[in-house]
């Protein structure tokens, strides 16, 4: 190939001006405004940019980092007082540069404790509001520590050294990142739209996204941790010994970071001469570094690990607050202040939710006789071992059943109720069986909407205006357990005084025909089943559905269903109590009666003495929490829960504004109704007057009509003379008015022709 002298030069001089720009050009004309790389171009060598930030989103039951909360903007370029790192706009950063070095060993892990390395502050300072606490009890270290734990039964004790050598915190005028606040406006129009089903789901969306929390102050340092599983046994031979006698990890503050001795005294070793090998068997220990030099070794001496800390320091502890802190009036202007409101309750509300599903009530106690190794919260239910358990054991479960009505403006053709009946096994109807007492346990009401076309004659007949209108129709379901009734309350005498002198009158019912059911737990199509860690119910089981999604398993006996069943004692929600919570406790009190005859609203939502409540499940249409009540299995080998992340039900469609399919000669639509599924760029401030409830009545709203209207030409047979003897008029006045119009012309013409032969014969003249 002949390359010519032009095309060579002008290869040349283009490969200099490429050359140039990319060695001569500044890195501010590279990046873009507010990128942290910008900076480094204008700053000595050496100097990074900090990278242990707060801003980011946290999820408190994990203690992992989720997607980013509030956005860094590096466009000021500012430093550390020290001159070493390049930090944000709205960060403020605080030179601490602390060591600690922990020469007693802290127990860890014990039963159900243990507070993160990394997330002390934010696991302490920063649980969420609820009766029990399980800040950090789903994160991976915990779960590898207690399970070896449950395994071994053992405890286990830590020794660390610590360096930090920043604290960063974010200031209270950091802007929301772009992802953030639009995941909250979505929120914000299905509110505006009245969807509120569809509203709580993209909440629960959002905590799964962005965590439970915001980390709003971060330490930047390194840590080196030893942790020592050490079991029973050999704490059990130490505790015998004398009173001073300890058994524990010790850190000693010598040449190595890696010089940690099992301590024990001279007494205690004298007697643990035979049990050498007990004790070297039933210790392991657990050596971790967090940050400093990525190829540390046990043997590295204590100044070369406080070398290592300058450019790799990680988060060795963090500080938070509620995601829902941040959804307030002034980080989000556009909305208006109801509405801000309402968004700050659902997010609120889903991140409650999160706590209160993975929260396992029951005894975590090791050494108690009723210890839970699935609990991870103390209920205050721990016996001794030999204590005499008082179990009432007349409670029988008779079922669970769910009536279905529809009503409204809807096609009869259509069964709404399509699924939400159920009845009971056990009677083969919506009925409870004889000697067992029907309990109201929740109504759900549901929505449904049905878009059909009205046409009516217009324009003479010729055409039909069309309209779509939405018809509404309600459906409530509503659903019932069974109850054996252990006493009968004579409605004779008056229980309106709750400080009468109880002179009730207890009859003992008759044996009931039916034995009662056994319970297997429940789970819907996002929870499983606690009793299987699956979607499914146990061997030997049936579900029954109730609700929008929940499955109750019941079965009625068999060996194999009853080694795999639990004691129940009811149901409660936010609409109705639990009834054997009043009954089996103080039955002669006039107070409890009196509670007990004002009925399901006034009983109290909770489990009777004995009994742990467990979240069933989360209604999306009004946030009702439903529970049930069951004693908490036992024994040392049973697995760990696993953590339950939201959304907790069905992912459900959104539709945006209706349209038609037909072929349309005129249509005109609303211009303020858009999908909430747009780009960010092309969203504008929503203009909101006030918000608008999740259910609205079919007698409040019949045969809406969506704005879009069609004109559409119809030849039936009906109309089809008229439509012809039209078109005959109008071509006949068509014909009229073509042969008048050309008369007119040749008679223009004509006079014309005569004024011009007049023109002619004046000039001659």
């Amino acid at each position: 190939m002949i390359i010519d002298a032009s095309t060579l030069c002008m290869v040349t001089a283009v490969s200099w001006v490429l050359f140039v720009n990319g060695k001569f050009s500044d890195a501010s004309d590279t990046y873009p405004f507010g990128d942290p790389r910008r900076c480094l171009s204008n700053v000595d060598k050496g100097v990074n940019i900090l990278e242990v930030l707060p801003g980011s989103g946290w999820d408190n039951l994990q203690n992992t980092e989720t997607g980013m909360v509030l956005a860094h903007n590096f466009s000021k370029c500012r430093m550390t007082e020290d001159q070493r790192y390049i930090i944000p706009d709205s960060i403020l950063v605080f030179i601490l540069k602390t060591y600690l070095w922990q020469a007693k060993a802290d127990e860890v892990y014990s039963s159900k404790s243990g507070l993160s390395v990394t997330a002390r502050g934010i696991n302490v300072d920063s649980h969420y509001d609820g009766e029990y606490d399980i800040s950090g009890l789903f994160c991976a270290e915990k779960r590898d520590v207690g399970t070896k734990n449950n395994e071994d039964v053992s405890i286990t004790k830590r020794v660390q050294r610590r360096y930090v050598g920043y604290r960063a915190v974010m200031q209270p005028d950091m802007p929301l990142s772009s992802r953030f606040r639009l995941r909250l406006r979505t929120i914000a129009e299905y509110v505006h739209a009245g969807q509120v089903r569809q509203a709580r789901y993209a909440s629960q969306q959002l905590v799964r996204e962005f965590g439970t929390h915001v980390i709003s102050g971060v330490e930047a340092g390194t840590v080196w941790i030893q942790d020592d599983s050490i079991s029973n046994e050999v704490l059990n031979i130490s505790s015998q010994a004398k009173p001073s006698a300890s058994i524990s990890p010790s850190l000693s503050i010598t040449t190595n970071i890696s010089n940690v001795q099992l301590n024990v005294s001279d007494h205690t070793r004298t007697q643990l001469r035979t049990n050498t090998s007990t004790i070297n068997n039933s210790t392991v220990s657990w050596m971790r570094s967090f940050g400093g030099s990525p190829v540390a070794h046990p043997n590295m001496s204590e100044e070369e690990w406080v070398q290592s800390f300058s450019n790799n320091l990680v988060a060795v502890d963090r500080t938070g607050e509620p995601l829902d802190s941040l959804v307030q009036a002034e980080t989000l202007p556009e909305l208006p202040p109801d509405t801000v409101l309402q968004l700050n309750s659902l997010v609120k509300e889903a991140i409650q939710t999160y706590y209160k599903i993975n929260t396992y009530p029951g005894c975590t106690d090791i050494n108690a006789a009723n210890y839970s190794p699935q609990a991870n919260a103390d209920d205050g239910s721990c016996q001794k071992l030999g204590q005499h358990q008082t179990r009432n054991t007349t409670i029988r479960f008779g079922g669970v059943y769910q009536t279905c009505n529809a009503s409204g403006d809807y096609d009869s053709s259509r069964d709404l109720c399509s699924g939400l009946r159920q009845i009971n096994p056990s009677t083969g109807f919506t009925s409870c069986p004889a000697g067992y007492e029907t309990i109201p346990l929740h109504r759900n009401i549901v929505q449904h909407s049905q878009t059909v076309q009205t046409c009516e004659p217009c324009w003479m007949g010729i055409f039909k205006c069309c309209q779509d209108v939405v018809k509404l129709a309600t459906v409530e379901s509503d659903a019932f357990w069974c109850s054996y009734v252990s006493y009968n309350i004579s409605k004779k005498h008056d229980l309106d005084d709750p400080f009468k002198e109880n002179d009730v009158e207890f009859d003992e019912p008759e044996e009931p025909t039916f034995p009662g059911f056994l319970f297997g737990g429940t789970f819907t199509s996002k929870v499983p089943n606690l009793l299987t860690s699956a979607k499914t119910c146990p061997r030997g089981f049936l579900p029954l559905s109730v609700g929008e999604d929940i499955s109750i398993c019941v079965s009625d006996g068999g060996h194999e269903a009853t080694s795999q069943a639990v004691k129940f004692a009811g149901f409660f929600s936010c609409s109705a109590g639990n009834p054997l919570s009043v009954r089996y406790t103080t039955l002669n009190s006039p107070l409890l009666l009196h509670t007990y005859s004002r009925g399901p609203t006034a009983w109290p939502k909770q489990c009777p003495s004995g009994y742990s409540p467990y979240m069933t499940a989360i209604m999306m249409e009004d946030g009702c929490e439903i529970y049930h009540c069951i004693q908490p299995r036992t024994g040392s080998r049973s697995t760990p829960h696993k953590l339950r992340r939201p959304p907790f039900a069905p992912a459900t469609s959104v539709k945006g504004p209706m349209q038609i399919k037909n072929t349309l000669l005129l249509k005109t639509e609303h211009p303020e109704r858009k999908s909430p599924h747009v780009e960010e760029q092309e969203r504008k401030p929503i203009n909101i007057q006030a918000p608008r409830s999740g259910y609205i009545h079919p007698d409040d709203v019949q045969n809406q009509k969506t704005g879009n209207t069609v004109l559409i030409l119809t030849l039936d047979s009906s109309n089809i003379v008229t439509v012809i003897a039209y078109l005959g008029l109008s071509v006949s006045l068509l014909l009229i008015m073509f042969f008048v119009s050309a008369k007119l012309k040749k008679r223009r013409a004509h006079e014309q022709s005569i004024n011009q032969h007049y023109s002619e014969l004046y000039a001659k003249s």
